[in-house]
């Protein structure tokens, strides 16, 4: 009984210190957000505040915060704030299981990626596209969206990216039952 006790009692200090540590950090974006401009810096910091609210699992702060941040970004013509911010919108929409949302959503941060030539970005989308339409057991249009991420990863010669479109890829083909590509 004694040590269930101090297990207990190790894990609430833990997860107090945890906690007290995401505080801070999202005390100190916030901060960092008072002081900036409206400019580049304030929607910068508004996605890092996006994230850090997604990871404590404050799904609906972390949204409204990158809507926070679309918006800025669509005010100052500021097209890579305008993608992430997109990004983290369909993060927040993608834990809270609206797959539809996020379709469109990543989508259209697909599309503005692709129009400001940020091909990481690119890639990123399509494999997070194509893994929507895995989900949804539409395993061709998974598969275009992961060949797309293939692409770019190489032309980029992303070892990351593309080792996780290669493992996206063969799980298409292990569904299909299609061994010969796999």
């Amino acid at each position: 009984m004694k040590y269930i006790t101090q297990t207990i009692l190790i894990i609430t200090f833990s997860l107090t210190f945890l906690c007290e540590g995401q505080t801070d950090a999202v005390d100190s974006i916030n901060d960092l957000i008072e002081q900036a401009d409206l400019d580049t810096t304030k929607v910068n910091h508004l996605i890092g505040l996006s994230v850090e609210f997604r990871n404590e699992g404050d799904l609906g702060k972390s949204k409204e915060i990158a809507e926070d941040a679309l918006s800025l970004s669509r005010d100052i013509k500021y097209r890579s704030g305008e993608a992430q911010a997109l990004k983290q919108i369909g993060m927040a929409e993608f834990y809270q299981g609206k797959y539809s949302a996020v379709l469109e959503t990543w989508t259209e941060a697909h599309e503005v990626f692709g129009e400001i030539n940020d091909l990481d970005g690119m890639s990123n989308m399509a494999n997070n596209i194509g893994a929507i339409f895995y989900s949804a057991g539409n395993q061709a249009k998974a598969l275009e969206y992961y060949l797309e991420s293939l692409s770019i990863a190489e032309k980029q010669e992303n070892p990351v990216r593309i080792a996780t479109s290669l493992a996206n890829i063969g799980g298409v083909y292990a569904q299909m039952k299609n061994y010969e590509k796999h």
